[in-house]
Parts: structure tokens; sequence; C-alpha cells
């Protein structure tokens, strides 16, 4: 559409952001069209028209509506709820739900303005994720397959590591559920003591009981713990579920649970599980490759037994090769705390009962030295031993 279809975009937009969206509105139209954009050019229009939609829902939502104590204080309940979950100015992402919640708001000066504005939005977003899929990168060298792709191909298929692969993986798929629990029931904490925090204006000294937000509570509670910075992981996870408004009888901004928490954190939850069993398939897979590979007599694989707990897994598998060579493998995702609360994954594999080919105990079984004195243990067998 043409610039002039959207009056209350360029109605809105100070001289300088009225000159890109009158530059790159027409480009990325002209592109679509064309079937094809640079990967740099669509890259720069889409910054240039973000930035455009930030400045035009902060003049048209925001100030007016949204944060405006006077509009607020005025309306009805229902409507300072609904323009609590308001704030944020729409994304490609975000648009399908900021269209159901406008949706919602009662026929008012607010309801009526955020419609019509939100519509003219909706196509410019749509314009950029059109835009997306027709823009053209610079060839690049092709990435390296993971391991779990190359034991994954039919040419693997019946091998030693694909035997592991085969392993981790059902591992993980019976761990997947409980991790999904344990991440959501952590969620679910998080948000149920930052309410409780909320509700009672639980605050350090230094802010005086004049603020409460989110980012004042993580740090508070970083405070607590003897850290100096506030965990940006409690931030995201809370900013995710919580939304606010301004409560004209208090004069406090009220925070609650967003209406669709549960699913948001179930979904998290999900990705988040999904990156774990990936990463612990990945990395132990990428250790016990290179020793298997490396000494090229693997026998037999046997499974001594699994463990699935509540954010964790544990997976034990005995080795078998040429002679009397063996090893126990032990692969775990064990979650672990940086020094300023933030959790994240650890996948450590360890080594026992390490024998050589000559049945004689291995020491100190590292990565390293399973890589140099067991890897290079096969090499001393003799052809007519085997």
């Amino acid at each position: 559409m043409p610039v002039e279809n959207y009056p209350l975009i360029t109605g809105a937009l100070p001289e300088r952001r009225l000159s890109d969206f009158v530059q790159f509105l027409p480009e990325l139209e002209a592109a679509i069209e064309n079937g094809q954009i640079a990967n740099a050019r669509y890259v720069k229009s889409r910054e240039a028209l973000s930035r455009i939609i930030e400045t035009v829902w902060v003049e048209t939502v925001r100030k007016p509506y949204s944060s405006n104590r006077e509009y607020i204080q005025a309306a009805s309940e229902q409507e300072q709820d609904i323009l609590s979950d308001l704030s944020n100015a729409p994304q490609t992402n975000t648009i399908a739900r900021i269209l159901r919640v406008t949706a919602t708001l009662p026929d008012t000066e607010a309801g009526d303005t955020i419609r019509a504005i939100t519509a003219e939005l909706e196509a410019v977003l749509n314009l950029i994720k059109d835009a997306k899929s027709i823009a053209v990168k610079r060839t690049a060298a092709p990435a390296a397959p993971s391991m779990r792709e190359i034991y994954q191909a039919p040419a693997a298929s019946g091998s030693a590591v694909a035997q592991v692969l085969e392993e981790l993986t059902s591992i993980t798929a019976q761990a997947r559920d409980s991790l999904i629990g344990s991440l959501s029931s952590r969620h679910e904490g998080m948000l149920s003591t930052f309410l409780k925090a909320a509700d009672s204006k639980l605050m350090e000294a230094g802010d005086n009981g004049k603020r409460f937000d989110i980012y004042t509570y993580c740090r508070n509670v970083a405070r607590k713990h003897g850290r100096d910075q506030a965990d940006p992981y409690l931030r995201r996870k809370l900013e995710m579920v919580v939304t606010s408004r301004y409560d004209s009888v208090s004069s406090r901004r009220i925070f609650r649970a967003k209406q669709d928490h549960k699913i948001l954190i179930q979904e998290a939850a999900e990705v988040e599980a999904d990156e774990i069993c990936a990463q612990y398939i990945e990395k132990n897979i990428a250790k016990l490759a290179s020793i298997i590979e490396g000494r090229g007599d693997f026998a037999e694989m046997k499974v001594l037994g699994r463990s699935v707990n509540p954010g964790a897994m544990e997976g034990r598998l005995r080795l078998l090769f040429a002679g009397e060579a063996g090893f126990e493998a032990r692969s775990q995702a064990v979650m672990s705390f940086s020094q300023n609360g933030t959790p994240f994954m650890r996948y450590p594999l360890t080594f026992h009962d390490v024998c050589l080919t000559d049945g004689s105990v291995m020491s100190r079984p590292s990565e390293k030295r399973m890589n140099e004195v067991f890897v290079a243990d096969a090499a001393e067998i003799s052809p007519g031993s085997l």
C-alpha cells in the first residue's frame, strides 16, 4: 500500500522517522514484488521500520493511554487490565497476540484508537515478515553437520557410535517430560515469589518504598545473596509472564500474572528441555566418538543403567573392545548456577573401570588419557592376536 494509506502512522512520526518511512516502506514493497532483496538491505529496512513502530506506539498508545495516569484513573478496571498488557510495541512474533488483546478493549477512545493504529502496524509487520522470506544472503560455506546428524545418517547405521547415540537419545526421550516439569515448577516458583513480594511491597531499605518493579526486585534478590548484579535469567522469566497496571486507589502499580502465563511457562520449559537434551547428546557423542573410532576395534555395548530425576539425567554404558579392553562411561546432565545465580547446564562424562587389551587397569582415566593411552593401546595389538 502507498504511504498515504497509513495516516495514523505518518501523523505520529517526527520528520526524521517520517522520512525513513517514506523511503523504506516502498522499498520493501518493490522487493516483494520482484521476489528478492539483499539481506543487508533487508536488515537495514527492518531496523528502520522497527524504530518507527516503536515511536508510533509510544506516541499513540503509551503516552495518551496505557502510561497516562489520568486516563488510567478514569478508565474502568477491565480497560485498565487490558491496557496493562499493551505496554510493549508489537513485533512480527507478537502482533497476533496484541490483536487478540486489542479486540477485547471496550469501545472507548483508547479502544477505538488502539485498534485502528494496530491495524496499520499489522500491515507494516506483515511486510517485514514477507520480506524476510526473500532476503538473499551472501553464499557462505555450509555448516559442518552435528555429531547427531553424522551418526544418524544411513551410512552410519549399526556403527558403534550409532549404537551409543541410540541409547543417549532414548535417555533424553525418557527424561524430557521430567525436565519440562522441573523447569516449569521452577518458573512457577519464581512467579509466585515475585507476586508475593509485590503484594507486600517487599523492598530493600535503599528503595525507600518509592519503587517496585521487576528490575528492582531482581537487583534486591541478588543483593540478599551477596551478589552485585541482578540475575538476567530471573528477569527474563518474570518479564515473560508478569503484567502490571496503575491502581488509582493505592497509587501504585499492581502486578499480576498474565492470563496465559501457564501456556507461556509450558512453552518456555519445552524449548529449554529440548535444548538440554540436544546438548546432552551432542557433547557426549563428540567425546565418545573420538575414543571409539580412534581404537577401531569396538566389540559391543552394554547398558548398565539410566537414571532420570527432576532436572537431571544420567546414563551408564559399558563399552567393550578387542581383548580385555573396555570401560564404563557415565554421562550426565547437571544444572549448576553462576555466581550471579544464573542457571546453566554441565554435561560431565566420566570414565570408570578402564581396562587395556591385556586386562591391565588404566589409572587416572581422564578424557585426555582415554584419547591418548586407551586409544593408542589398540595400535599395540598384533594382527595375529585378534
